[in-house]
C-alpha cells in the first residue's frame, strides 16, 4: 500500500516536473517570437528612415540641377545678348 502511494506521488511530482518545464519552454520561445517582432519592426522602421533620407537627398540633389541648369540659361543668354 505505501509502495503504491509512492509510486503515485513519484509519477504525480514527474508530471507536474514536466507540465511546468513545457510550461517555460512555451513561455521562454514566446519572448523570442517577440524578441524577433520587436527587432522586425525595428529594422522595417529603419528601413523607412533610410528610403526618407534618401528621397530627401533626390529632392536636393533635383532642385540644385535645376538651379545650376537655369544658370546656363543665363549665361547662354548673356553672351547672346552681347
Amino acid at each position: 500500500m505505501m509502495l503504491l502511494l509512492l509510486l503515485l506521488m513519484a509519477v504525480v511530482v514527474v508530471v507536474v516536473v514536466v507540465v511546468q518545464a513545457k510550461k517555460q519552454q512555451q513561455q521562454h520561445h514566446k519572448q523570442l517570437q517577440q524578441q524577433q517582432q520587436q527587432q522586425q519592426m525595428v529594422h522595417h522602421l529603419q528601413q523607412q528612415q533610410q528610403h526618407h533620407q534618401q528621397q530627401h537627398h533626390q529632392q536636393q540633389q533635383e532642385q540644385q540641377q535645376q538651379q545650376q541648369q537655369k544658370k546656363k540659361k543665363k549665361k547662354k543668354c548673356m553672351s547672346v545678348c552681347c
